[in-house]
């Protein structure tokens, strides 16, 4: 089952942060990342339950995931999200030495 793929705005922020920051070091390094990062969101869309409990998830009253992508030189990245019915809701992207999430972090999560 594929699921419908929901990037909430914190997410979108994140990502955009973090594409800049990566291109003013390195143009290439910054679509490089980019594409790792979509190359994420397609196997979580499509697998979301075989990527693991995020370490932040006992904290929420809901279920917490993450997947991880890496940049070629091996540096890690988080996607976080989770599941509500049939949409796959990108919470937060994080980088390496980022804390990790705490409930002011996320926002509510409302039906669509």
């Amino acid at each position: 089952m594929s699921y419908e793929l929901v990037i909430v705005e914190p997410a979108e922020f994140d990502v955009d942060y973090l594409y800049r920051y990566i291109s003013e070091r390195s143009p290439q390094g910054a679509g490089a990342w980019y594409r790792a990062f979509e190359k994420c969101l397609a196997r979580i869309v499509d697998q979301p339950f075989s990527c693991s409990l995020a370490p932040e998830n006992p904290r929420f009253t809901f279920e917490l995931r993450q997947a991880i992508f890496k940049t070629r030189y091996g540096d890690p990245y988080r996607c976080i999200f989770t599941v509500v019915d049939n949409e796959v809701r990108v919470l937060r992207v994080r980088g390496r030495g980022q804390p990790p999430l705490e409930a002011k972090d996320i926002v509510e999560l409302e039906p669509h």
